[in-house]
């Protein structure tokens, strides 16, 4: 067994050259087979020859890590990443913002007017844009001590559970942000250092939120799917 999110699956002479197991969220023992699945992949693998299992190798087959094939959901996780590019590349301008702003500060005693707000709205983009592209490739931070002995499709059931009540938190902050960009339009606020609106922050905001509810929704379909 290899360390570092790897693992190696030889071949078993009990099972028979041309027979194929199912590997998923938990460790294989046996005589000549000793395999830890690191990340959940759910699919036929020939124990006829060795074959390394990598976070690359399974994105190539269309396998997220949780092992359920993002490749059913083709347009939603094409959306997400130009999503997540769009928030990478905001995030990339706030920390730009940030450097030059010190700079200006220690150097020229002249910062950037208003960066604090810059910044505090561009991260509050950029971290909207990176969720729906984390929850289509199942790669939120789960704790799954108490669940690891279960079989795989009852693990994608319950993570379709939890997918679904996450789709309705997401739905609730959307229309959150959307009462409240109707209500920060209706009063006018601004930037504290321009006279910039703020409502279209809410309603960028509310979009991404509607969108990471869609992607939810969407993920716990392909769990159910396949289990």
């Amino acid at each position: 067994m290899a360390a570092g999110g790897v693992f190696t699956v030889r071949e078993d002479e009990r099972l028979g050259y041309d027979c194929a197991a199912t590997i998923g969220a938990h460790a294989i023992h046996s005589s000549s087979c000793n395999a830890m699945a690191l990340f959940r992949i759910e699919g036929q693998y020939d124990f006829t020859s060795p074959r390394m299992l990598t976070v690359e190798s399974m994105e190539q087959e269309g396998f997220g890590t949780s092992g359920v094939p993002t490749r059913s959901l083709p347009l939603i996780e094409k959306l997400s990443l130009a999503i997540a590019f769009f928030g990478g590349v905001v995030l990339l301008a706030c920390a730009g913002i940030v450097i030059v702003s010190i700079a200006g500060r220690a150097m020229f005693d002249a910062p950037i007017p208003g960066d604090y707000e810059f910044v505090r709205v561009g991260l509050a983009v950029s971290i909207f844009s990176f969720l729906p592209y984390t929850q289509i490739r199942y790669e939120h931070v789960a704790v799954d001590t108490f669940t690891l002995w279960l079989p795989g499709p009852v693990n994608r059931v319950i993570d379709g559970t939890w997918d679904i009540l996450l789709a309705v938190i997401f739905a609730l902050f959307a229309v959150g942000l959307g009462i409240g960009m109707l209500e920060v339009r209706r009063f006018g606020e601004t930037l504290t250092e321009f006279d910039w609106p703020i409502w279209p922050i809410y309603g960028i905001c509310s979009a991404l939120c509607g969108f990471c509810a869609i992607a939810s929704a969407a993920s716990a379909f392909a769990r159910n799917r396949a289990a």
